[in-house]
């Protein structure tokens, strides 16, 4: 029942932000989406690069210790 009242909060926070985006720029419901959406992605690209980069790190460790070994 917390969690619920968590949520909610949660929702109604987004949905400001997005309406404040709205008034700020004047633009429609759609437009905003289209906006966080793309920002989303650049978003996820970057979390991508960051974790091929760690897995490559992490990998070169291994081979260095396997070969000191």
């Amino acid at each position: 029942f917390k969690d619920d009242i968590e949520v909610e909060k949660n929702v109604e926070e987004h949905d400001e932000s997005h309406n404040s985006l709205r008034k700020k720029n004047g633009i429609s419901r759609t437009q905003v989406w289209k906006i966080l959406k793309k920002k989303q992605k650049v978003l996820d690209e970057e979390d991508r690069k960051l974790l091929t980069e760690i897995k490559k790190k992490k990998n070169r460790k291994k081979v260095s210790s396997e070969k000191a070994e």
